[in-house]
């Protein structure tokens, strides 16, 4: 799986089974944090962070609902990935 499909595939398990992003197109820091927390948790110190919750308040910077938009999500993904 290319870089690509990994970051909509990740997007996409984010989202409950069968729905949508929130109307203006972004998911809830928490919901992201989970996902993240399972996926990326074993390279934190690789990544130069302590917490998941520091990477995405520094590389997706959610606004101040505590929601990401996929291009934040986007270009966060890409320097992870």
């Amino acid at each position: 799986m290319d870089s690509t499909q990994a970051i909509v595939k990740l997007w996409r398990s984010c989202l409950p089974h069968g729905s949508l992003p929130s109307d203006e197109g972004s998911l809830s820091m928490v919901i992201l944090k989970g996902v993240l927390e399972k996926e990326l948790s074993g390279r934190l110190h690789e990544l130069h962070f302590g917490t998941v919750d520091e990477m995405l308040m520094e590389l997706m910077q959610p606004d101040i609902r505590g929601r990401v938009t996929f291009l934040q999500y986007w270009q966060g993904m890409e320097i992870i990935l």
